[in-house]
């Protein structure tokens, strides 16, 4: 489990597995823990129920999972074909939408904005949405951020929304630059580089409005 961890408004969490290597073609399951509200054992630690839920597809991991409460939706890519699934919550069906990209190039990073669209990036950081009122994947005509002439090694490192502006702030893999895109009129801002190494590898945005991340290589 890497990118894939939801929590759901009903208290249950939701976890998609990948193999550890690529050519494992382990097909990745979607698993669902329910929390109980009894602890036990010597440090309290919460005990609850683990099922698997479903396998979205077949011979392929689960790279990236976001959920969308007002939904009941889970949104997924796979891995390593970059197929993007959504899965009803509701109702336990999963339904195949697509390849992000036409070359199977992606970034391991799944965000559901305000507007109520799924948004991940493609190759070179070319962002696309998941629209589920019309149920299209639809590739955006903006690229992430990047140093001159290294935008073919970009990717997106993370993605977070604030939930208050709208906003949906990144980082960049190659160069670590930051960002922000605004839906509403699809406008990529930079923000630059918080730390002199690329990568940033997490970032959430606490209640102060200010945004916090993970920067740098292993080891820096």
């Amino acid at each position: 489990v890497r990118r894939s961890l939801v929590a759901s408004s009903d208290g249950r969490i939701f976890a998609g597995t990948r193999g550890e290597h690529p050519s494992s073609r382990a097909g990745g399951k979607l698993f669902c823990y329910t929390p109980m509200d009894d602890y036990s054992g010597l440090y309290g630690y919460r005990v609850g129920k683990i099922e698997v839920v479903t396998t979205p597809v077949e011979g392929d991991g689960i790279a990236a999972l976001a959920i969308d409460n007002d939904r009941k939706r889970i949104y997924g890519i796979s891995t390593p074909k970059g197929l993007l699934f959504v899965y009803d919550i509701s109702s336990g069906e999963v339904e195949v939408k697509g390849a992000v990209d036409e070359l199977g190039v992606f970034s391991d990073v799944l965000v559901v904005g305000k507007d109520g669209c799924a948004y991940g990036a493609k190759r070179w950081g070319s962002l696309f949405k998941y629209d589920p009122e019309r149920e299209e994947i639809i590739p955006l005509n903006v690229e992430i951020p990047s140093i001159r002439g290294r935008k073919r090694y970009n990717k997106v490192d993370s993605l977070v929304l604030d939930e208050y502006s709208g906003r949906i702030y990144g980082g960049g893999s190659a160069d670590g630059v930051l960002f922000y895109f605004d839906p509403q009129d699809e406008k990529m801002v930079s923000l630059g580089k918080p730390v002199a190494q690329p990568r940033i590898r997490a970032l959430t945005v606490g209640r102060d409005g200010i945004v916090y991340g993970i920067g740098g290589e292993v080891g820096g």
